[in-house]
């Protein structure tokens, strides 16, 4: 049921900044806990969370070109819906400073291991994934440049949230596979032959020095 495929992205991606900050140990003052899947306006100043990842967008994915039916032995599949997803990638202050400063140095530092932890990872292998979603293209994880009017207008979604160091970034192709089957029945091979009527002349032994010959004059 490929269906699930939106959500299993979103923890795909979660899984994987919590597992590379933990492997890559005390570079920032975070652990794997700290990292949520979460709206900016659902972050409180007491919060935990230090970096969070929010879906905003979910449309069709027109790069990935056309799709064809997919054919099995005896059944015949719609095309998928392929898409496109877009995450808000924001770091949050850690709390327990007391200079602003350092709370920004903090944000910037742990902006800067998520970005870098993307573009390590910039293409996920299906099987990779959460759930094993069902397709056989790579995902492809892009950093994206959202115009300043829509980005504050993002922002402004998000009700009286103050404003943290974000990111978008776009994961695509996400495949949802149609459940409209068709079954069908192959064509088996068959032989065929040509014969002849019995008063149709044999072209292939026909001699040429066998056939009657005209009258000279």
């Amino acid at each position: 049921m490929t269906f699930t495929a939106v959500a299993d992205v979103s923890r795909t991606l979660l899984e994987l900044f919590r597992d590379e900050i933990d492997r890559r140990g005390n570079v920032v003052s975070i652990d794997r806990g700290s990292v949520d899947l979460v709206s900016p306006e659902e972050v409180s100043q007491d919060s935990n969370v230090r970096l969070g990842l929010y879906p905003y967008r979910v449309t069709e994915d027109g790069a990935a070109g056309s799709t064809t039916h997919q054919i099995g032995e005896s059944t015949k599949r719609d095309p998928p819906l392929p898409l496109a997803l877009r995450y808000l990638l924001t770091a949050y202050p850690v709390g327990d400073d007391t200079e602003q400063s350092s709370e920004m140095i903090a944000q910037q530092r742990t902006l800067g291991l998520a970005l870098q932890i993307l573009h390590d990872n910039s293409r996920l292998n299906p099987d990779d994934c959460a759930g094993g979603i069902d397709q056989d293209t790579s995902l492809t994880l892009s950093l994206t440049s959202e115009p300043l009017d829509e980005f504050t207008s993002l922002w402004s979604r998000f009700g009286d949230a103050t404003y943290r160091p974000s990111t978008t970034l776009e994961v695509r192709p996400v495949m949802i596979q149609s459940m409209n089957e068709e079954d069908f029945t192959r064509v088996a091979d068959r032989e065929t032959g040509v014969s002849r009527r019995p008063d149709e002349p044999d072209v292939l032994n026909d001699d040429p020095s066998d056939r009657e010959q005209p009258d000279k004059w």
